[in-house]
């Protein structure tokens, strides 16, 4: 079974995914972007 080191990166308009072999190659990358919320004021 192959074992692999994953690399999370979540920032404010998305977060992506890589997953790197013992070697150091990439073996996949993910992307997703995420939605932006606000807060109302009042006063």
């Amino acid at each position: 079974m192959q074992q692999y080191i994953p690399a999370i990166d979540s920032g404010t308009t998305g977060h992506r995914a890589i997953l790197f072999n013992h070697e150091g190659a990439i073996c996949g990358i993910a992307h997703r972007n995420s939605s932006k919320f606000t807060q109302n004021r009042v006063g």
